[in-house]
């Protein structure tokens, strides 16, 4: 485990050596955290909205039977 260690301190102060050296490595390590996060939600949203889901229908199709079972007793009242 501490070799583990060791070895991520050595990468974090090459890291860190290096955005002091030229700025823009630190905007290049910023713009890809970003583009990495992007990425991360479109694949999220991907799977989540994507209409062949089949848990996303599910959910559809039990909202649209609860409205529907709450409509035909609001007119059974009527």
């Amino acid at each position: 485990m501490n070799t583990y260690l060791y070895s991520l301190l050595i990468i974090f102060i090459i890291v860190a050596w290096i955005i002091n050296e030229d700025p823009n490595v630190g905007a290049w390590i910023n713009l890809k955290i970003q583009q990495l996060w992007l990425e991360i939600r479109r694949f999220y949203y991907l799977i989540v909205y994507h209409p062949k889901n089949p848990i996303t229908t599910w959910r559809l199709n039990r909202k649209l039977n609860k409205l529907m079972k709450q409509y035909e007793d609001e007119l059974k009242n009527d």
